[in-house]
């Protein structure tokens, strides 16, 4: 017997990664995940130097976007969602790059604001979980950017996105390979400078837990998984360990170390960082680590306007 519910595909096309999400609406309102997948394409990669999306950065993302659309064309989807971030805002030709995926990719490219971001990402994460406490924050470390919003079950009160994601903050303060101190504690201070006198500074402060999303999360629950860490709530204890175990190898290390998150070893000592500096913000004891993103919570909300 055929499903009649619609098949949506939502496409996120994030400053290090591009991610399809394929899914129906279910009753609650919720979504039936059919398929979920991510590529690694690295479009922001010297956007913090150049001030420019490069072209190499371009056709890899470009590959991956057509690959996605012809994927979603293929399952049946009746409609097609494909937004950028961050790369997109805080790049020079980042509406020329818009338009090029645009028309090469066949569908509306759409590119949101911070805000938009921080509160899609929001809904997302929080899809699916339970025994949250009235007041929470959702961090979303993508690679140009971090959202962080807070509020309740009820929805975001605040939410901003800052200019502290993995590869902006690699490419800022990351200047030795392995890191070393001197280098670590310039990702600190970006991070506690982009983070003073914004909205994410109360959501941080008022946050009974942290609920993170995005690849270098998805990295850090993996590793502390194999270090005996069980379920997605990853202690501040471990956060450190594996960061001060990573920071002592150099990225070929840091590949060989990272397994199936190879491709990440060149940003994740940052990315941990900032995860790092973030707690200590907050002074929550852990991190809860959720997979759902911007492209869950467009779906999410898209299903709950049409219930």
């Amino acid at each position: 017997m055929s499903d009649e519910r619609p098949l949506w595909a939502a496409i996120d096309i994030g400053a290090n990664s591009v991610r399809l999400l394929l899914a129906r609406p279910a009753a609650g309102p919720a979504l039936e995940i059919v398929r979920n997948v991510d590529r690694l394409t690295a479009l922001g990669q010297g956007v913090a130097e150049t001030g420019r999306i490069l072209a190499h950065a371009l056709r890899r993302t470009m590959d991956a976007v057509v690959q996605y659309v012809q994927e979603a064309r293929e399952a049946g989807a009746e409609e097609i969602w494909c937004l950028g971030s961050a790369a997109f805002r805080q790049a020079q030709n980042g509406e020329e790059v818009r338009a090029e995926l645009e028309a090469t990719a066949g569908v509306p490219v759409g590119v949101i604001s911070g805000e938009e971001e921080a509160e899609l990402t929001f809904w997302g994460a929080i899809l699916g979980l339970e025994d949250l406490p009235v007041r929470f924050v959702v961090v979303d470390l993508g690679g140009g950017a971090a959202s962080i919003a807070g509020g309740t079950a009820e929805g975001p009160d605040s939410a901003v996105s800052l200019p502290i994601g993995a590869r902006r903050l690699t490419e800022d303060c990351i200047w030795h390979d392995p890191p070393t101190e001197q280098d670590c504690a310039a990702v600190r201070q970006m991070v506690r400078d982009a983070v003073s006198a914004t909205p994410a500074q109360e959501a941080l402060g008022r946050a009974e837990a942290m609920v993170g999303t995005g690849g270098s999360v998805i990295v850090l629950r993996d590793l502390a998984h194999e270090r005996g860490v069980e379920g997605p709530t990853i202690p501040r204890e471990s956060v450190a360990d594996i960061l001060s175990w990573l920071s002592e190898m150099n990225t070929q290390q840091r590949r060989g170390a990272l397994g199936r998150h190879a491709r990440r070893a060149e940003i994740i000592c940052a990315g941990l960082t900032c995860i790092a500096e973030l707690l200590a913000l907050s002074e929550l004891p852990a991190i809860r680590v959720s997979e759902g993103g911007i492209r869950h919570g467009l779906l999410f909300l898209e299903a709950r306007k049409r219930t």
